[in-house]
């Protein structure tokens, strides 16, 4: 069972804010995502290059963690092809046996794969999306939609355990629920009321 990302991203994708009512995107748009890109956004061709709206600038941004491709923002200011990179990344790489814990209600849950065939759940809580390579938890992670969790995270914002999805707490593990020896057999099941 693998529980970590592939080794690294399949291609790059940036998004230029330059014009912020119509960022401009651009990279390694093949087939697929751009596919993708032009059935799931609204997205227009002009002046050599493709315009999407604002508001499309998330769902790409899931395209590339779904598809494995590497996403950038960059803003005015900048100068023309450099990349903005998300500030902790390179501060958790140097500990990567730090974990994190995200606390929500589970907003949304979307299925994956990569680029090895390999499952993965996409979770929406509090406006952020985390990623999770862990097989055993997919079934909590589904269930749990609309619920109150708390997710371990490792330093890539990967989800590799699970402390409590709604009434349902997990081992030092993460993986296996707690089972309530006070409460009466036959009663509750994945998610007690």
């Amino acid at each position: 069972m693998q529980s970590s990302s592939p080794a690294g991203p399949v291609g790059k994708i940036e998004v230029d804010w330059a014009d912020k009512n119509s960022p401009i995107v651009r990279g390694d748009l093949g087939d697929v995502i751009l596919h993708s890109i032009q059935k799931n956004c609204k997205a227009t061709r002009k002046d050599d290059w493709w315009h999407v709206l604002p508001a499309d600038v998330q769902t790409i941004r899931e395209m590339c963690a779904a598809y494995n491709y590497q996403f950038v923002e960059v803003f005015p200011g900048t100068q023309k092809g450099s990349t903005v990179p998300p500030p902790a990344k390179k501060k958790v790489s140097a500990s990567p046996a730090e974990l994190t814990i995200v606390k929500g209600v589970i907003d949304r849950v979307s299925s994956g794969m990569t680029r090895k065939n390999s499952p993965t759940r996409q979770v929406k809580i509090a406006g952020a999306w985390y990623t999770s390579y862990v097989n055993p938890l997919f079934t909590f992670l589904d269930k749990g939609l609309g619920r109150e969790a708390e997710l371990w995270l490792d330093g890539r914002k990967n989800i590799v355990g699970l402390k409590r999805v709604h009434l349902t707490e997990f081992d030092t593990d993460g993986r296996t629920p707690i089972i309530q020896r006070d409460r009466e057999p036959g009663t509750g099941g994945l998610f007690p009321s």
